[in-house]
């Protein structure tokens, strides 16, 4: 997505879309396929300077701070932007989240960012080592949801917060979601697999990953059904 001024465009565009109806569904297919042409890409399409491309899980408003697993590079590959929220992605789902927003709580109570790889179910914060007050029940929740994505086909997720498990990186769009937004349950998955493949994994292994991780996240909403919704004055009304 980009807003350049018609006269100072250098090459030119063609569009392309695909998936605007449903239930067309080769065309979202092929249109996906002409993106794995450039597969390992990491950031949007956005030029910036003599590069191209922001890290949208870096660009988030929720303590954005490039010095925090992040960088002011447009070159580097975690490029955080030049502000937060400077690119059309990131703004757009912050003006969507907001859509549920409150005084007290987000109606919205669950946000999954799903990544690869490293087979993890991290909760925030990604900024810093430090905890979430309620990190007892985001780590309850995560560990119903992998005990079941490992009942299908035996893969073992590790659970905690990105920082400590993973890596520091301010500008997360789940620490977004919980820092700004107060969803309770936020957390990023690291899919399929923990670095024999990376990246590149196997088309033998997709419908597998899907499989487990939709049992995984069948059994993350029975368990908030069961628990945040029957301990709150709510009704939840999945959607």
């Amino acid at each position: 997505i980009e807003e350049r001024e018609p006269s100072i465009q250098i090459k030119p565009h063609i569009f392309i879309d695909g998936g605007i109806h449903a239930r067309e569904w080769v065309s979202p297919a092929t249109v996906l396929y002409f993106v794995d042409q450039d597969r390992l890409w990491r950031k949007n399409r956005n030029p910036h300077q003599r590069c191209t491309g922001v890290d949208l899980n870096r660009n988030f408003e929720y303590q954005w701070d490039p010095r925090i697993g992040g960088s002011t590079n447009p070159c580097s590959d975690v490029f955080s932007g030049s502000t937060f929220l400077s690119e059309a992605e990131s703004s757009s789902l912050k003006t969507y989240l907001q859509g549920f927003d409150n005084t007290e709580q987000s109606s919205m109570i669950a946000y999954l960012t799903i990544h690869s790889y490293g087979q993890m179910w991290l909760y925030p914060w990604g900024y810093t080592s430090a905890l979430p007050t309620d990190w007892p029940d985001l780590d309850a929740a995560a560990k119903t949801a992998c005990d079941a994505l490992q009942s299908v086909n035996g893969k073992n997720y590790v659970i905690g917060s990105s920082t400590n498990v993973l890596y520091s990186a301010a500008g997360g769009s789940d620490d977004h979601a919980k820092g700004i937004h107060k969803i309770k349950y936020s957390y990023t998955l690291e899919l399929r697999d923990t670095g024999t493949y990376g990246f590149q994994l196997p088309e033998n292994q997709i419908l597998q990953t899907a499989e487990e991780t939709w049992t995984g996240v069948q059994a993350f909403a029975a368990y908030l059904a069961n628990n945040h919704c029957a301990n709150s004055n709510n009704e939840c009304i999945w959607q």
